[in-house]
Protein backbone atom coordinates (compact mmCIF):
# COMPACT_ATOMS: atom_id res chain seq x y z
CA UNK A 1 0.00 0.00 0.00
CA UNK A 2 0.96 3.38 -0.26
CA UNK A 3 2.44 5.89 2.19
CA UNK A 4 -0.70 7.80 2.26
CA UNK A 5 -2.99 4.24 2.54
CA UNK A 6 -0.76 4.34 5.72
CA UNK A 7 -2.31 7.22 7.22
CA UNK A 8 -5.87 6.43 6.66
CA UNK A 9 -7.29 6.31 10.25
CA UNK A 10 -11.08 6.24 9.41
CA UNK A 11 -11.06 2.04 9.31
CA UNK A 12 -14.01 2.37 11.99
CA UNK A 13 -16.10 3.38 8.90
CA UNK A 14 -14.73 0.97 6.28
CA UNK A 15 -11.11 -0.54 5.64
CA UNK A 16 -9.12 0.06 2.28
CA UNK A 17 -9.08 -3.30 0.50
CA UNK A 18 -6.26 -6.09 0.62
CA UNK A 19 -5.27 -6.95 -2.96
CA UNK A 20 -5.90 -10.31 -2.95
CA UNK A 21 -9.46 -9.05 -2.47
CA UNK A 22 -9.40 -6.71 -4.97
CA UNK A 23 -8.10 -9.75 -7.53
CA UNK A 24 -10.56 -12.22 -6.49
CA UNK A 25 -13.22 -9.87 -7.19
CA UNK A 26 -11.70 -9.07 -10.61
CA UNK A 27 -11.00 -12.75 -11.66
CA UNK A 28 -14.99 -13.38 -10.39
CA UNK A 29 -16.36 -11.08 -12.81
CA UNK A 30 -13.88 -11.85 -15.80
CA UNK A 31 -13.73 -15.93 -15.72
CA UNK A 32 -16.33 -17.00 -12.88
CA UNK A 33 -19.09 -15.34 -13.35
CA UNK A 34 -23.06 -17.08 -13.41
CA UNK A 35 -25.99 -17.19 -11.67
CA UNK A 36 -26.18 -19.00 -8.45
CA UNK A 37 -27.92 -21.79 -6.97
CA UNK A 38 -30.38 -21.40 -10.89
CA UNK A 39 -27.38 -22.88 -13.24
CA UNK A 40 -28.07 -26.44 -15.21
CA UNK A 41 -24.83 -25.76 -17.25
CA UNK A 42 -20.88 -26.68 -15.70
CA UNK A 43 -19.83 -22.61 -15.22
CA UNK A 44 -22.83 -22.19 -12.58
CA UNK A 45 -22.58 -25.27 -11.47
CA UNK A 46 -18.59 -24.27 -10.80
CA UNK A 47 -19.87 -20.81 -9.53
CA UNK A 48 -22.57 -22.40 -7.03
CA UNK A 49 -20.09 -24.61 -5.51
CA UNK A 50 -17.37 -21.63 -4.93
CA UNK A 51 -19.90 -19.57 -3.50
CA UNK A 52 -21.08 -22.23 -0.68
CA UNK A 53 -17.36 -23.29 0.12
CA UNK A 54 -17.20 -19.19 0.83
CA UNK A 55 -20.16 -20.14 2.98
CA UNK A 56 -18.75 -22.48 4.77
CA UNK A 57 -15.14 -20.81 4.98
CA UNK A 58 -17.12 -18.03 6.91
CA UNK A 59 -18.32 -20.54 9.15
CA UNK A 60 -15.28 -22.24 10.09
CA UNK A 61 -13.78 -18.63 10.41
CA UNK A 62 -16.49 -17.72 13.65
CA UNK A 63 -17.04 -21.25 14.62
CA UNK A 64 -20.03 -21.90 13.17
CA UNK A 65 -22.24 -24.47 10.98
CA UNK A 66 -22.10 -23.66 7.40
CA UNK A 67 -26.04 -23.77 7.68
CA UNK A 68 -26.42 -21.19 10.19
CA UNK A 69 -24.85 -18.64 7.97
CA UNK A 70 -26.91 -16.36 5.87
CA UNK A 71 -26.03 -13.93 3.58
CA UNK A 72 -27.06 -10.23 3.95
CA UNK A 73 -25.81 -7.13 2.59
CA UNK A 74 -24.82 -5.40 5.57
CA UNK A 75 -25.04 -6.19 9.35
CA UNK A 76 -27.37 -3.26 9.32
CA UNK A 77 -29.73 -5.66 7.42
CA UNK A 78 -28.89 -8.63 9.02
CA UNK A 79 -30.17 -6.49 12.67
CA UNK A 80 -33.50 -5.51 10.49
CA UNK A 81 -34.30 -9.40 9.56
CA UNK A 82 -33.85 -10.65 13.49
CA UNK A 83 -36.10 -7.39 14.42
CA UNK A 84 -38.65 -7.77 12.06
CA UNK A 85 -38.39 -11.39 11.10
CA UNK A 86 -37.76 -12.88 14.64
CA UNK A 87 -38.49 -10.18 17.54
CA UNK A 88 -41.88 -8.51 15.80
CA UNK A 89 -44.02 -11.43 16.45
CA UNK A 90 -42.88 -12.01 19.73
CA UNK A 91 -43.62 -8.33 21.02
CA UNK A 92 -46.41 -7.34 22.96
CA UNK A 93 -47.15 -4.87 25.27
CA UNK A 94 -45.28 -5.31 28.52
CA UNK A 95 -42.53 -7.76 27.18
CA UNK A 96 -38.64 -5.84 26.44
CA UNK A 97 -35.84 -5.18 24.72
CA UNK A 98 -32.72 -3.95 25.59
CA UNK A 99 -29.82 -2.55 24.01
CA UNK A 100 -27.25 -0.03 25.57
CA UNK A 101 -26.23 3.38 25.57
CA UNK A 102 -23.60 2.44 23.35
CA UNK A 103 -24.80 1.65 20.03
CA UNK A 104 -24.64 2.35 16.48
CA UNK A 105 -28.17 3.86 15.35
CA UNK A 106 -28.28 0.27 13.04
CA UNK A 107 -28.30 -1.84 16.45
CA UNK A 108 -30.79 0.66 17.60
CA UNK A 109 -33.39 2.24 15.27
CA UNK A 110 -34.87 -1.03 13.97
CA UNK A 111 -35.54 -2.26 17.64
CA UNK A 112 -37.06 1.43 18.70
CA UNK A 113 -39.83 0.78 15.77
CA UNK A 114 -40.55 -2.65 16.15
CA UNK A 115 -41.19 -2.05 20.21
CA UNK A 116 -43.28 0.78 18.76
CA UNK A 117 -45.02 -1.39 16.44
CA UNK A 118 -46.04 -3.57 19.05
CA UNK A 119 -46.13 -1.45 22.38
CA UNK A 120 -43.53 -3.27 23.83
CA UNK A 121 -40.81 -0.99 25.47
CA UNK A 122 -36.96 -0.38 24.18
CA UNK A 123 -34.59 -0.30 27.54
CA UNK A 124 -31.18 1.02 27.59
CA UNK A 125 -28.63 -0.40 29.79
CA UNK A 126 -26.65 2.28 31.23
CA UNK A 127 -22.90 3.18 30.90
CA UNK A 128 -20.98 3.43 33.72
CA UNK A 129 -18.13 6.64 33.59
CA UNK A 130 -15.01 3.97 33.13
CA UNK A 131 -17.07 2.48 29.71
CA UNK A 132 -18.15 -0.48 31.06
CA UNK A 133 -21.79 -1.64 31.66
CA UNK A 134 -24.34 -1.81 34.18
CA UNK A 135 -25.45 -5.33 33.91
CA UNK A 136 -26.72 -5.20 37.86
CA UNK A 137 -30.26 -3.33 36.68
CA UNK A 138 -32.64 -6.49 37.81
CA UNK A 139 -35.05 -5.96 35.23
CA UNK A 140 -32.73 -6.96 32.34
CA UNK A 141 -32.71 -10.25 33.07
CA UNK A 142 -36.36 -10.23 33.99
CA UNK A 143 -39.02 -12.71 32.19
CA UNK A 144 -40.48 -9.76 30.09
CA UNK A 145 -37.48 -9.55 28.52
CA UNK A 146 -37.12 -10.85 24.98
CA UNK A 147 -33.85 -9.90 23.59
CA UNK A 148 -30.76 -8.27 25.16
CA UNK A 149 -28.85 -6.11 21.02
CA UNK A 150 -25.44 -5.63 22.03
CA UNK A 151 -22.38 -4.04 20.64
CA UNK A 152 -19.25 -6.40 20.88
CA UNK A 153 -16.85 -3.28 19.97
CA UNK A 154 -18.38 -0.17 20.26
CA UNK A 155 -17.71 1.70 16.94
CA UNK A 156 -17.11 5.21 19.16
CA UNK A 157 -15.30 4.26 22.05
CA UNK A 158 -13.67 0.77 20.64
CA UNK A 159 -13.14 -1.44 23.68
CA UNK A 160 -14.89 -4.97 24.15
CA UNK A 161 -18.29 -5.72 25.87
CA UNK A 162 -18.27 -8.96 27.89
CA UNK A 163 -20.99 -10.48 25.71
CA UNK A 164 -20.14 -13.59 26.61
CA UNK A 165 -21.41 -13.13 30.04
CA UNK A 166 -24.26 -11.49 28.61
CA UNK A 167 -25.08 -14.77 26.70
CA UNK A 168 -24.91 -17.02 29.85
CA UNK A 169 -26.84 -15.34 32.03
CA UNK A 170 -29.27 -14.71 29.21
CA UNK A 171 -29.31 -18.11 28.08
CA UNK A 172 -30.64 -18.93 31.50
CA UNK A 173 -33.41 -16.78 31.74
CA UNK A 174 -34.98 -17.70 28.34
CA UNK A 175 -33.21 -14.19 26.32
CA UNK A 176 -31.98 -13.99 22.97
CA UNK A 177 -29.18 -12.28 22.50
CA UNK A 178 -28.07 -10.31 19.17
CA UNK A 179 -24.19 -9.67 19.03
CA UNK A 180 -22.78 -6.69 16.69
CA UNK A 181 -19.58 -7.65 15.43
CA UNK A 182 -19.26 -4.83 12.98
CA UNK A 183 -16.50 -3.63 14.73
CA UNK A 184 -14.40 -6.63 16.23
CA UNK A 185 -14.50 -9.15 13.37
CA UNK A 186 -11.31 -7.91 11.91
CA UNK A 187 -9.17 -8.05 15.20
CA UNK A 188 -11.10 -10.27 17.47
CA UNK A 189 -11.64 -13.83 17.68
CA UNK A 190 -14.86 -14.88 17.09
CA UNK A 191 -15.83 -18.29 18.06
CA UNK A 192 -19.91 -18.53 18.61
CA UNK A 193 -19.86 -21.77 20.73
CA UNK A 194 -17.82 -20.07 23.41
CA UNK A 195 -19.64 -16.64 22.87
CA UNK A 196 -23.41 -18.67 22.91
CA UNK A 197 -24.91 -16.01 21.34
CA UNK A 198 -28.48 -16.61 19.14
CA UNK A 199 -27.73 -13.98 16.42
CA UNK A 200 -24.40 -12.66 15.55
CA UNK A 201 -23.94 -9.63 12.24
CA UNK A 202 -20.70 -8.55 10.58
CA UNK A 203 -20.22 -6.54 7.23
CA UNK A 204 -17.42 -7.97 5.25
CA UNK A 205 -16.18 -3.74 4.45
CA UNK A 206 -14.91 -3.59 8.31
CA UNK A 207 -11.88 -6.44 7.62
CA UNK A 208 -10.61 -5.58 4.25
CA UNK A 209 -13.23 -7.15 2.02
CA UNK A 210 -16.09 -5.39 0.03
CA UNK A 211 -19.09 -3.52 0.18
CA UNK A 212 -22.58 -4.70 -0.27
CA UNK A 213 -22.01 -8.04 1.84
CA UNK A 214 -22.62 -9.26 5.22
CA UNK A 215 -23.04 -11.94 7.43
CA UNK A 216 -25.77 -13.01 9.78
CA UNK A 217 -25.39 -15.95 12.23
CA UNK A 218 -28.35 -17.04 13.24
CA UNK A 219 -28.94 -20.52 15.65
CA UNK A 220 -30.56 -23.14 14.22
CA UNK A 221 -33.55 -23.87 16.50
CA UNK A 222 -34.48 -19.41 16.44
CA UNK A 223 -34.24 -20.11 12.17
CA UNK A 224 -37.31 -22.18 12.58
CA UNK A 225 -38.66 -19.43 14.60
CA UNK A 226 -37.87 -16.82 12.25
CA UNK A 227 -39.22 -15.17 8.85
CA UNK A 228 -37.51 -14.19 6.02
CA UNK A 229 -37.44 -9.86 5.72
CA UNK A 230 -37.04 -9.60 1.88
CA UNK A 231 -39.16 -11.65 -0.09
CA UNK A 232 -38.79 -12.46 -3.55
CA UNK A 233 -36.93 -15.29 -5.90
CA UNK A 234 -34.99 -18.49 -4.76
CA UNK A 235 -36.68 -18.49 -1.27
CA UNK A 236 -39.47 -20.88 -1.52
CA UNK A 237 -39.59 -24.65 -2.66
CA UNK A 238 -43.53 -24.29 -4.22
CA UNK A 239 -46.59 -21.71 -4.46
CA UNK A 240 -49.68 -23.63 -5.16
CA UNK A 241 -52.69 -22.20 -7.34
CA UNK A 242 -54.48 -21.21 -4.01
CA UNK A 243 -51.77 -19.48 -2.88
CA UNK A 244 -49.79 -21.49 -0.50
CA UNK A 245 -46.19 -20.59 0.01
CA UNK A 246 -43.36 -23.79 1.15
CA UNK A 247 -40.07 -22.13 2.04
CA UNK A 248 -37.21 -23.63 1.81
CA UNK A 249 -36.15 -25.18 4.40
CA UNK A 250 -32.22 -23.96 4.53
CA UNK A 251 -30.68 -20.52 5.12
CA UNK A 252 -31.55 -19.54 1.37
CA UNK A 253 -35.09 -19.14 2.47
CA UNK A 254 -33.61 -15.77 4.35
CA UNK A 255 -31.45 -14.84 0.84
CA UNK A 256 -33.72 -13.09 -1.52
CA UNK A 257 -32.88 -12.35 -4.96
CA UNK A 258 -29.88 -13.19 -6.92
CA UNK A 259 -26.84 -13.78 -4.72
CA UNK A 260 -24.11 -11.66 -4.26
CA UNK A 261 -21.10 -14.01 -5.83
CA UNK A 262 -18.47 -11.56 -5.99
CA UNK A 263 -18.75 -10.08 -2.71
CA UNK A 264 -18.55 -13.78 -1.34
CA UNK A 265 -15.56 -14.33 -3.33
CA UNK A 266 -14.13 -10.73 -1.89
CA UNK A 267 -15.05 -12.20 1.52
CA UNK A 268 -13.08 -15.18 1.35
CA UNK A 269 -10.04 -13.40 0.05
CA UNK A 270 -10.46 -11.16 2.91
CA UNK A 271 -10.60 -13.99 6.03
CA UNK A 272 -7.42 -15.65 3.90
CA UNK A 273 -5.56 -12.08 4.86
CA UNK A 274 -7.03 -11.66 7.76
CA UNK A 275 -5.53 -15.45 8.15
CA UNK A 276 -2.22 -15.03 7.09
CA UNK A 277 -1.37 -11.89 8.86
CA UNK A 278 -2.80 -13.91 12.10
CA UNK A 279 -5.86 -12.26 13.93
CA UNK A 280 -3.98 -12.00 17.26
CA UNK A 281 -1.29 -10.32 15.60
CA UNK A 282 -3.47 -7.92 14.41
CA UNK A 283 -5.05 -6.94 17.58
CA UNK A 284 -1.66 -6.54 19.50
CA UNK A 285 -0.52 -3.95 16.16
CA UNK A 286 -4.06 -2.37 16.55
CA UNK A 287 -4.01 -2.35 20.20
CA UNK A 288 -0.32 -0.60 20.35
CA UNK A 289 -1.37 2.24 18.01
CA UNK A 290 -4.40 2.99 19.86
CA UNK A 291 -2.31 2.80 23.42
CA UNK A 292 0.29 4.77 21.67
CA UNK A 293 -2.72 7.51 20.70
CA UNK A 294 -4.28 7.90 23.81
CA UNK A 295 -0.88 8.51 25.69
CA UNK A 296 0.17 11.27 23.54
CA UNK A 297 -3.17 12.87 23.29
CA UNK A 298 -3.85 12.59 27.12
CA UNK A 299 -0.60 14.26 27.29
CA UNK A 300 -2.31 17.73 26.18
CA UNK A 301 -4.60 19.57 28.65
CA UNK A 302 -6.65 20.74 25.93
CA UNK A 303 -7.52 17.09 24.64
CA UNK A 304 -10.30 14.90 26.60
CA UNK A 305 -10.20 11.39 25.38
CA UNK A 306 -13.77 8.99 26.15
CA UNK A 307 -13.21 5.57 28.19
CA UNK A 308 -12.59 2.42 25.87
CA UNK A 309 -15.56 0.54 25.83
CA UNK A 310 -16.18 -2.14 28.65
CA UNK A 311 -13.57 -0.52 30.58
CA UNK A 312 -11.31 -2.88 28.45
CA UNK A 313 -7.15 -3.11 28.25
CA UNK A 314 -7.11 -2.30 24.59
CA UNK A 315 -9.02 -0.84 21.54
CA UNK A 316 -8.85 -0.68 17.63
CA UNK A 317 -9.99 3.18 17.79
CA UNK A 318 -10.40 6.00 20.65
CA UNK A 319 -12.86 8.92 20.01
CA UNK A 320 -11.46 12.53 22.01
CA UNK A 321 -12.23 16.38 21.52
CA UNK A 322 -9.83 19.43 21.92
CA UNK A 323 -11.22 22.35 23.85
CA UNK A 324 -11.79 25.37 21.64
CA UNK A 325 -11.95 23.53 18.56
CA UNK A 326 -14.25 22.10 16.73
CA UNK A 327 -14.33 18.49 15.58
CA UNK A 328 -14.27 19.18 12.06
CA UNK A 329 -11.91 22.27 12.31
CA UNK A 330 -9.18 19.80 13.57
CA UNK A 331 -10.19 17.12 10.93
CA UNK A 332 -9.09 20.40 8.07
CA UNK A 333 -5.87 21.06 10.10
CA UNK A 334 -5.13 17.83 10.79
CA UNK A 335 -5.39 16.57 7.35
CA UNK A 336 -4.18 19.57 5.80
CA UNK A 337 -0.72 19.55 7.81
CA UNK A 338 -0.27 15.73 8.31
CA UNK A 339 -2.30 13.95 5.40
CA UNK A 340 -4.26 11.95 7.97
CA UNK A 341 -7.58 11.19 7.19
CA UNK A 342 -9.88 10.63 10.34
CA UNK A 343 -14.09 10.95 10.88
CA UNK A 344 -15.63 13.38 12.80
CA UNK A 345 -19.31 13.92 13.92
CA UNK A 346 -21.60 12.24 15.96
CA UNK A 347 -21.13 8.78 14.04
CA UNK A 348 -24.46 7.01 13.44
CA UNK A 349 -24.55 6.84 17.40
CA UNK A 350 -26.58 9.47 18.47
CA UNK A 351 -27.69 7.54 22.09
CA UNK A 352 -23.46 7.82 22.63
CA UNK A 353 -23.27 11.33 22.16
CA UNK A 354 -26.32 12.29 24.65
CA UNK A 355 -24.98 10.06 27.20
CA UNK A 356 -21.56 11.46 26.54
CA UNK A 357 -22.73 15.11 26.52
CA UNK A 358 -21.63 15.85 22.98
CA UNK A 359 -21.93 17.12 19.46
CA UNK A 360 -19.35 15.79 17.83
CA UNK A 361 -15.95 14.09 18.40
CA UNK A 362 -12.97 13.39 16.39
CA UNK A 363 -12.22 9.39 15.77
CA UNK A 364 -8.93 7.52 14.65
CA UNK A 365 -9.86 3.66 14.11
CA UNK A 366 -6.76 1.67 13.19
CA UNK A 367 -6.26 -1.22 10.79
CA UNK A 368 -3.55 -3.99 10.03
CA UNK A 369 -1.54 -1.38 7.04
CA UNK A 370 -1.59 1.60 9.60
CA UNK A 371 2.00 2.51 11.32
CA UNK A 372 3.55 4.18 14.15
CA UNK A 373 4.47 7.26 12.16
CA UNK A 374 1.29 8.10 11.99
CA UNK A 375 0.70 8.75 15.65
CA UNK A 376 3.63 11.14 16.06
CA UNK A 377 2.20 13.52 13.00
CA UNK A 378 -1.29 12.99 14.34
CA UNK A 379 -0.02 14.57 17.60
CA UNK A 380 1.94 17.30 15.99
CA UNK A 381 -0.97 18.17 14.24
CA UNK A 382 -3.62 18.36 17.11
CA UNK A 383 -0.85 20.78 18.82
CA UNK A 384 -0.99 23.10 15.21
CA UNK A 385 -4.45 23.08 15.59
CA UNK A 386 -4.60 24.02 19.51
CA UNK A 387 -2.32 26.70 18.80
CA UNK A 388 -4.13 28.19 15.90
CA UNK A 389 -7.46 28.21 17.23
CA UNK A 390 -6.92 28.45 21.18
Amino acid sequence: MSEQDTLYLDNAATTLKAEPVLRAISDYYRFHCAPIHRSAYPRGYDATEAYEAGRQKVADFIGAAANEVIVTKSATEGINQVAYGWALPRLKSGKQIWITDLEHNANYLPWQRVCDQTGATLRRIAVNDDGSLDLDEPDIWGEDTVLIAVSHCSNVIGGEFPVKEICQRASGKGIAVLVDAAQSVGHQSLDIRDIGCDFLVFSAHKMYGPEGIGILYCHSARQQQMSPLLLGGGIVSDISTDGNIKWLNSVERFESGSPHAAGMAGLVAAIDSVQYLGIDNIKSHLFSLESQARTQLQALPEVSVLPRGGAAQGSCLLSFSVKGVHPHDLADVIWESAGISLRTGSHCAHLLMNRYQMSALTRISFAAYNSDKAMSSLTTAVKKAINQFG
